[in-house]
């Protein structure tokens, strides 16, 4: 068995030859051992300059090709690393010499990767698990999951400092021999990738509660990739707490492995367009075009896949579901020669030709699979109430159009460029994917014909619809809420109504019960304005159904948020800002004018977006649109965007009010041919996709902070009607210190709870009686703090679990800091003596104590005052030996005894 703890993560960079030793090579792998003394004595004096260098292991093993070098093993140990040695000699030197050249690269990385289980200095993770936990002690409940060689910089340094950065599922931490800080994902609001000193893309850049960082280190986009990770889960944590509707998956996983492996199963998911992660995972062959194509072979649940190993260009791919697998036949010979191969067939006739070294073992596996799946599909579609539904082309009612000739010429030389990809690469459920088809969708376009299977296919939610038979029949007839279903009929009659299809009792009936359905299916949405539009679309080329599950796939993945009412739209509102940026990057005189005359970018293309341009330009134009859309994702939306403000540049320049602009868009004179072309050209086709998503996470944060800071002000405004005595800037000020004591929870920051530690925090902060107490080290005031802290935790009436619930604070507060002098006295005798009928002398001492170090904001300690206190309680007694609790309070108000007593005390100047 392989030491797996020396394989790394591949790290592409070369390695001088003038610090390393050869060991021993083997084609196109190198076995080095780290030089002694002479220049890597010179290399250690030269890293205290460069902060990013770590100290590189005693043994590393390489593997080079014609551009790109890789560092793939490393160990402080030579019998350990040997063992990766003998590893690649045996069983992966053999395979590169019989791939093509262009294909080695790819297969030595990824081998490597699924090998790998560490970061390059991730080795000996206990120890720093236990150096983690003892450095940072407020971090205890944290779970470490990652570290790091770097170095850290903050505003107003002159140099970095070196150290170790700790990365957990909370927060970043880093540690230097004379610096330690503690960033928490919660309080970031931007993470950037930055060039150091303009020059070396190696840098992070982090914003936490307005103050900058700097992380410099060689793997920067590795770790770039896991805080960004760790900071959308909070932020999705944060969500679920905002919306609990939302049906956000966080990760529970705190691992770095699994981190990776959730990062690379979404990866899959995105590329493939399928539900599923892998479960099984094979090398594979496949004959294609005369000519085999190394490349690997993904079981599923419910899907088998296969992908090439090639460059985009060249890449091919192919999903099959189980149940549209026909039949599957061995065979041994291809052109003569003798290969361990078998062929899949599909429903639709299509054949694939596979070779593989382990052939039997995995024929067993997929007839299985497809019995296992095709026997749970006929349970669940003879269980279902109407199994099947009909696509009534409603676009082929539109007579006028399709009766137009250039309608008729366009819809024939798209169909003749599809026949023609189909015949080639497979037909429909299960087609070979090549380049070829994305320059169909993008450039050709789809004819109506085949518009609806191909916008299944394109979005992935034919696969959805596959895994679930019978899901949307059981949902369609299960019951529906009332409010939800007014909504959705108060806009049947507006989705599409000059459209002939919708003039129809069929059109209205199918639309209503794809949107009434979908209500049912994520109650977090619900029903939102333009899903009737998108949904009425939907419909004119797909069967209820098939409607239904491209709605969930365009609503859940591929405009996320966009209708999402708990978060008020957030996801439409994000993208409306980060496409008010490109504008301003791209188009800035466009964007200026606009501000000018009072209409901002967002209130002019925030309908564009909401309904994906359906409406708001020429149908043929929407339609192309929104095959691209499904295909390519929501960087369309901002290309075309782009695109026709462009076209209309000098008429928006021109205008002088809003009203004019938003006409430009509505006169129908936009060509699709000329969308299309200012669309995908250099300029728009090529957005920074990388810092959009940069600009999206920091937009979710603030947005979020905007909502959540609305949120609390109208519970605080709710909590203040029944503590008037307390202001609302008073509530916000304590809200914020009981925020940044409560520890994170899935609760809302409102609803959480405090120690009695951080209880005590809060009143030495709110109190000015006890604020010179704490500055001055008053421990006889802190002592008194410290005794009525526990009681009050004590107390079932003013605490009633362990911990303190905001609200549980409010109340104590109101008496501790804005009640009168007799509320505060009252408060404190329920405290100590609770329900008593009689008082000593030495107990309304005691009571006066406590009632002392919360109201005294003088500069005397209690010792010095307490013979004037002493003398209000002997004046209260008159040598009695006992009062009871009603004689005493008839003292005390009788001429407002306290009070007049209390401002005698002593306040020294």
């Amino acid at each position: 068995r392989i030491n797996s703890n020396m394989w790394i993560e591949p790290r592409k960079g070369n390695v001088s030859m003038v610090f390393w030793e050869t060991i021993a090579t083997c084609g196109q792998f190198m076995f080095l051992k780290k030089k002694k003394g002479g220049l890597m004595s010179i290399v250690s004096t030269v890293r205290v300059v460069n902060p990013l260098d770590r100290d590189p292991s005693n043994f590393i093993i390489l593997v080079t090709f014609e551009e790109n070098n890789y560092t793939i093993a490393v160990s402080d140990s030579r019998e350990a690393i040997e063992k990766n040695w003998t590893y690649l000699l045996s069983s992966i030197h053999p395979i590169l010499e019989e791939l093509n050249p262009e294909e080695t690269e790819q297969f030595v990385l990824n081998k490597i990767t699924g090998l790998a289980t560490v970061e390059e200095g991730e080795e000996g993770r206990e120890s720093k698990v236990e150096q983690f936990h003892t450095t940072f002690p407020s971090l205890i409940e944290d779970k470490l999951v990652t570290y790091y060689d770097c170095a850290f910089w903050e505003k107003g340094w002159i140099t970095p400092a070196r150290g170790v950065l700790f990365i957990s599922d909370l927060s970043i931490a880093f540690k230097s021999p004379s610096y330690k800080t503690v960033v928490l994902f919660k309080d970031i609001s931007s993470i950037t990738k930055e060039l150091t000193l303009g020059l070396s893309s190696n840098s992070i850049k982090i914003i936490a509660k307005d103050r900058p960082y700097w992380i410099t280190i060689i793997q920067r986009d590795t770790v770039f990739n896991v805080i960004e990770q760790l900071w959308r889960e909070a932020m999705n944590r944060w969500r679920d707490i905002l919306d609990p509707t939302m049906r956000a998956k966080t990760n529970e996983s705190v691992n770095k492995l699994q981190l990776d492996m959730s990062q690379k199963h979404g990866k899959f998911k995105k590329k493939f367009r399928i539900p599923e992660a892998p479960l099984i995972e094979h090398w594979a062959t496949l004959w294609y075009k005369k000519k085999y194509h190394l490349g690997r072979m993904y079981f599923t649940e419910n899907f088998f896949c296969y992908q090439s190993n090639a460059n985009r260009e060249n890449n091919l791919k192919v999903v099959i579901p189980w149940t549209k697998i026909l039949d599957l036949k061995k065979s041994g010979m291809l052109l003569g020669v003798f290969q361990k191969s078998f062929t899949v067939k599909t429903m639709m006739g299509n054949e694939y030709y596979f070779c593989v070294s382990n052939r039997d073992f995995i024929c067993d596996q997929i007839l299985a699979n497809v019995e296992e799946k095709n026997t749970y599909k006929e349970k669940k579609l003879a269980k279902s109430v109407d199994p099947t539904f009909i696509n009534y082309n409603g676009w082929s009612m539109d007579e006028d159009t399709i009766n137009q000739e250039d309608y008729q010429n366009s819809e024939e030389i798209q169909r003749e460029h599809w026949d023609m990809y189909f015949a080639e690469n497979g037909y429909l459920d299960t087609p070979l994917i090549v380049r070829r088809f994305e320059d169909l969708v993008l450039q050709i376009g789809i004819p109506d014909i085949y518009r609806g299977k191909l916008w299944q296919f394109c979005s992935g939610s034919m696969y959805s619809m596959c895994i679930r038979p019978g899901y949307y029949s059981d949902l369609r007839n299960s019951e529906h809420d009332e409010d939800t279903l007014s909504e959705i009929d108060r806009d049947l009659h507006r989705s599409l109504p000059k459209h002939p299809f919708y003039q129809t009792p069929q059109g209205i009936i199918q639309l209503r019960n794809v949107l009434i359905s979908y209500s049912k299916r994520n109650p977090s949405i619900g029903y939102c304005q333009a899903m009737n539009i998108i949904a009425a679309t939907l419909l004119l080329y797909n069967n209820e159904e098939e409607a239904f599950w491209l709605l969930a796939e365009i609503c859940e993945n591929i405009v996320p948020d966009y209708y999402a009412k708990g978060l008020e739209l957030m996801g439409t509102i994000i993208d409306q800002q980060i496409f008010t940026g490109l504008v301003e990057a791209y188009l800035p005189q466009i964007k200026n004018h606009l501000d000018k005359i009072g209409i901002p970018v967002g209130i002019l293309t925030l309908p564009w977006f909401m309904c994906l341009f359906i409406g708001y330009l020429p149908w043929d134009a929407s339609m192309r649109i929104l095959d691209c859309v499904l295909w390519k994702g929501k960087k369309v939306l901002f290309q075309i965007g782009l695109a026709i403000l462009d076209m209309r540049q000098e008429e928006i320049l021109k205008a002088k009010e809003g009203q004019s602009v938003t006409q430009l868009f509505k006169d129908g004179s936009f060509k699709t041919k000329d969308i299309f072309k200012v669309s995908f050209s250099k300029k728009y086709n090529s957005l920074p996709m990388h810092k959009i998503s940069e600009m999206r996470n920091a937009q979710q944060f603030a947005y979020m902070s905007g909502l959540q800071r609305t949120t609390t002000m109208k519970k605080l405004r709710q909590i203040q009607k029944g503590y008037p005595k307390l202001k609302l800037n008073e509530l916000e000020s304590l809200f914020r210190q009981f925020a940044e004591f409560a520890p994170v929870t899935d609760k809302e920051e409102i609803n959480r709870s405090i120690d009695v530690d951080s209880f005590k925090h809060i009143l030495f902060a709110q109190l000015p009686a006890l604020r010179d107490a704490f500055e001055s080290d008053d421990t006889e005031k802190k002592n008194l703090i410290d005794a009525l802290s526990t009681l009050i935790f004590e107390n079932p009436e003013k605490v009633v679990e362990d911990e303190m619930s905001f609200i549980e604070l409010v109340d104590v507060m109101n008496i501790v800091a804005r009640g009168t002098l007799l509320e505060q006295f009252h408060f404190c005798l329920d405290l100590i003596y609770k329900d008593i009928d009689e008082i000593r002398p030495s107990e309304l001492e005691e009571i006066f104590d406590f009632l002392y170090s919360l109201s005294y904001d003088g500069d005397l300690c209690l010792s010095q005052n307490k013979h004037r206190l002493y003398q209000l309680v002997n004046t209260i007694f008159d040598d009695k030996d006992v009062l009871t609790t009603e004689q005493l309070f008839e003292q005390l108000e009788n001429d407002n005894l306290l009070e007049t007593y209390w401002t005698q005390l002593y306040f020294p100047v």
